[in-house]
């Protein structure tokens, strides 16, 4: 056999065994993210780390079964036997070296990732310890995991909704003066964001089946509409797709629905009723910032909101009483969470891919300066008065605070990993981290 024909065979092994890799990661990480629990991911460690063992003694019991001799050898090694490879010892040394190196990445590689798993999934430590008099609201339960959240006006209830990482997904309202909790589970759908209307004393959640892995909706969505107090489900609306994802209070009366697919769009609607109706007319947003859930509204000029999606490489401010693009920034991909600074014109982005917070200027998206940090940032939250942005970390769930004067940290406690959401209390002083590990409330220093 040529060169070649020994280089394409020991590419075929390195193949197979990245295609087994694949279907490992692919497995775990659809059985990990729906149950989240330790027998059902100590089994699925153990079922893929024995297939590769027990390979060689199936396929002998299978050819003994069948009646003919039953090595214990893979049964392309001993057909390459069948065909005089014995004669060539320098090709079956390449073939088994190839053969063992192909097995090698594949443990390495799935070992690698059953650890960055086990560090995502189960680790619910902070690299930091948690400030004195910090409330854990909520712990992680194998039936709900936080998701996002909403804090009323007064600061008195906290809505929450669970994503459907476990079959059990739903809305939990909080009662934080009394620490009593209301649970609504939803029909196995995944829950998004949670807006609250104070006029209406009403609560509009986002719920859909979503595909992640294909990065698109499989089918429509439902809006829920709960009363705050007594929290109860008034009513639901279907909508078809793109699935709905979140709700944005906007400037007066008019809010805006926001929809993701393959394209995301936004639905602009009068009042808190119907927003999926037929005869709202849709505006499909420039692929440049596809799969976007953030809309940072400005104070000047109104009714103008900077759009940010992770995926799309590009912030734009729109104007959404003309349904246009004014000006888009490119930036990269990477763009999650964002926070404006009203007092200094100034808008925060946060960059977890490069592990650093930018500062842009609000009207023009020009950037100004760049803050690194240690770890992945995500979610951002600026107190009333601009006087802190606290910086959340995804990974590790750690929470710095920044001085919007001068631009460096003063302080940094832990939460929860899996940082998702800092809500600012302004009325009592207080931060309310929302992770998959729990939910915390962290008293501020005056």
């Amino acid at each position: 056999m040529s060169s070649s024909m020994r280089f394409l065979s020991a590419l075929l092994l390195y193949a197979v065994a990245a295609a087994r890799l694949a279907a490992g990661v692919i497995i775990f990480s659809l059985m990990a993210c729906r149950y989240r629990t330790w027998p059902v991911a100590g089994i699925l460690v153990a079922l893929l780390a024995a297939f590769p063992l027990a390979w060689a003694p199936l396929w002998a019991v299978y050819r003994k079964f069948r009646g003919k001799p039953a090595p214990l050898v893979p049964a392309r090694l001993e057909s390459w036997k069948n065909r005089g490879l014995r004669n060539r010892p320098r090709h079956g040394l390449s073939i088994r070296t190839a053969y063992a190196g192909g097995l090698l990445l594949w443990w390495t590689c799935l070992l690698a990732y059953f650890y960055g798993a086990f560090l995502f999934y189960f680790h619910a430590d902070s690299s930091l310890p948690r400030t004195e008099n910090t409330v854990v609201l909520w712990s992680q339960t194998d039936r709900y995991t936080p998701y996002e959240g909403a804090l009323s006006d007064d600061g008195r209830y906290l809505i929450v909704t669970h994503a459907r990482v476990t079959p059990h997904g739903g809305v939990s309202r909080f009662d934080l003066d009394t620490g009593a909790a209301v649970h609504i589970t939803l029909d196995d759908e995944h829950a998004y964001y949670p807006t609250i209307f104070e006029n209406d004393h009403q609560v509009l959640v986002t719920s859909s089946d979503f595909n992640t892995l294909a990065f698109r909706a499989v089918s429509g969505g439902t809006i829920y509409r709960f009363s705050l107090d007594p929290f109860a489900l008034i009513d639901t609306e279907s909508c078809s797709r793109p699935c709905p994802i979140r709700i944005v209070d906007g400037p007066g009366e008019r809010n805006y629905l926001i929809q993701k697919d393959r394209r995301s769009a936004i639905i602009p609607f009068d009042g808190i009723k119907q927003p999926c109706a037929p005869e709202h007319e849709a505006w499909t947003v420039p692929k440049s910032v596809v799969g976007f859930e953030n809309m940072e509204w400005m104070t000047s000029p109104p009714d103008h909101a900077w759009l940010t999606g992770e995926f799309g490489g590009q912030i734009c401010l729109a104007d959404l009483s003309a349904l246009e693009i004014e000006r888009c920034v490119t930036v990269g991909i990477g763009v999650w969470g964002t926070a404006l600074d009203r007092r200094r014109h100034q808008l925060w982005v946060s960059r977890p891919l490069l592990y650093k917070v930018e500062v842009r200027r609000a009207d023009t998206g020009e950037l100004i300066d760049e803050i690194p940090q240690k770890g992945k940032p995500r979610p951002l939250a600026i107190d009333r008065e601009s006087r802190r942005l606290f910086v959340g970390h995804f990974v590790s769930g750690n929470v710095d605070v920044v001085d919007l004067e001068t631009r460096r940290v003063v302080r940094s406690f832990g939460t929860g990993r899996s940082l998702r959401r800092l809500i600012v209390d302004d009325r009592r002083n207080r931060l309310i981290a929302i992770s998959h590990a729990g939910i915390f409330v962290v008293p501020l220093d005056a």
